[in-house]
């Protein structure tokens, strides 16, 4: 086996480029760069993140640079991404003996950020800011949302433990992460069984409780939580919409949204949305336009960051801010 030193360079800066990478023969499925594991989990909130599975592929994402282990004289498939505006990497190459490198170079084919469109992704959950930070660059997103949610723990001792992934992290309106090309914010989910789920994006503080119902006493709502984002300049996103609890097809999250305190509605999944789109439509027709924004829900390394996203215009030759993604969202251009 030969230590191969990648890298992968942006066609137009000559610089190595994040990427989302896979490396192959007809032997062995994936060869994981060092540091890496070819086999990972992909169940909810299980080590997301630095890995993607799609279908049988394992992918896993690198900075534009990293060093594997490979084998010389085996025909490899060498496959490479970097979301939707460039072109795909898939070559085969044959590693001679004492091959030390192998150099490729990322085009891209399309520029929506030139003309003031920026892409962000509305909602993920359990990444650590800076794995977002790494992915996002290698799917081309420039703005992600982590929203910490209530998530119950089994622990080897038996019990069940209540957690927060990643609310400690919450930043609110500014970025816990931002480089010149993204900014990654962690702000809330808050979620009800059956009246409702919204994503809060962009509160300059955390608005409690994520959430209520079930052995709880019902002693808050989601227009209760909707009016305390607003008072704190954020951003309401009603997620997995129209979605059936306990019998109510909306909950209380469509009375959110026809009394105005909705400002967006989320489509992720593509198996949960194409029901919620007639429903949408209706909303529509009955004189509540709602802008639609796109959200991977990215919680388990089975879900690509940005894999369902939204392109926000900002304006042409403005800086990128979270404040002004957020506002051309609200304002529906989007």
């Amino acid at each position: 086996m030969l230590t191969i030193h990648l890298r992968i360079n942006d066609a137009a800066t000559g610089k190595p480029t994040p990427v989302r990478l896979r490396i192959s023969s007809a032997e062995t499925p994936t060869f994981a760069p060092l540091g890496r594991v070819a086999e990972f989990p992909c169940g909810r909130n299980e080590e997301v993140g630095g890995h993607l599975r799609v279908g049988r592929e394992r992918w896993c994402y690198i900075d534009g640079a990293c060093e594997v282990k490979l084998p010389a004289g085996t025909p490899l498939r060498v496959q490479a991404t970097k979301g939707p505006e460039f072109q795909l990497i898939d070559e085969t190459v044959t590693l001679g003996a004492g091959q030390m490198a192998l150099r490729f170079t990322m085009d891209r084919w399309a520029n929506s950020a030139a003309e003031g469109w920026i892409s962000g992704d509305t909602r993920c959950h359990f990444l650590a800011p800076d794995t977002a930070e790494l992915e996002a660059a290698a799917e081309d997103l420039h703005v992600v949302n982590i929203l910490a949610c209530a998530q119950s723990w089994p622990s080897f001792d038996g019990k069940t433990y209540p957690s927060y992934p990643q609310l400690l992290a919450f930043s609110g309106q500014d970025a816990t992460r931002e480089t010149a090309g993204g900014i990654v914010a962690v702000n809330t989910l808050n979620v009800h069984p059956a009246l409702g789920r919204v994503g809060l994006l962009h509160s300059h503080r955390i608005v409690f409780p994520l959430t209520f119902g079930g052995e709880e006493t019902d002693d808050w709502s989601v227009c209760d939580w909707c009016d305390q984002c607003h008072r704190k300049q954020g951003l309401t996103v009603w997620v997995e919409p129209f979605r059936p609890q306990a019998g109510l097809v909306g909950g209380e999250a469509l009375v959110a949204a026809i009394l105005g305190k909705i400002d967006a509605i989320e489509i992720s999944d593509p198996s949960h949305s194409h029901g919620s789109l007639a429903w949408i439509y209706r909303l529509w027709n009955a004189g509540f336009p709602l802008p639609l924004v796109g959200g991977s829900g990215k919680d388990r390394n089975a879900i690509a960051l940005g894999s369902m996203r939204t392109y926000a215009h900002v304006g042409t030759g403005e800086a990128v801010t979270y404040r002004g993604w957020i506002e051309a969202v609200r304002a529906g251009r989007c």
